[in-house]
Parts: C-alpha cells; structure tokens; sequence
C-alpha cells in the first residue's frame, strides 16, 4: 500500500502560539496572599523588585558555579 502525502497539518515554518511579551515566560506558583500583596504594588515598586530578583538571582549563579 503506498503512503499517501498530506498538504495539512505537521510542523510549519511560522506556525505557533506567538510570544505575547517578546519573550520567553515562566509560570510559578505563589501563596495567594503575597500575590494580593504584589497586586498592590506601583510601576517604581515593582522596577524595585525586579531589580532585588535580577540581584539574587546573580547571587546564586555565582554560589552555584563556586559549588562546582
């Protein structure tokens, strides 16, 4: 029996769910009560704490690579 060629469906160059913020994302999971209280924060607040994240984030990259 010979295999039949579709012209539908299978991996498309260009084909996929678009990045919505230009970027890759990652979900976490948060207790609910801090993500009430990171709901309440302002644009210079939360440039703060990303700034915080960014830094321990570096931290323990560099604790990591020193463990190795």
């Amino acid at each position: 029996m010979e295999q039949q060629k579709f012209s539908h469906g299978g991996k498309r160059a260009g084909a996929g769910r678009k990045l919505k913020y230009g970027q890759s994302t990652k979900v976490i999971r948060l207790p609910e009560e801090l993500v009430t209280e990171l709901r309440k924060l302002n644009k210079q607040d939360v440039e703060r704490l990303i700034e915080k994240l960014r830094e321990y984030n570096l931290k323990q990259s560099k604790m990591a690579h020193k463990a190795n």
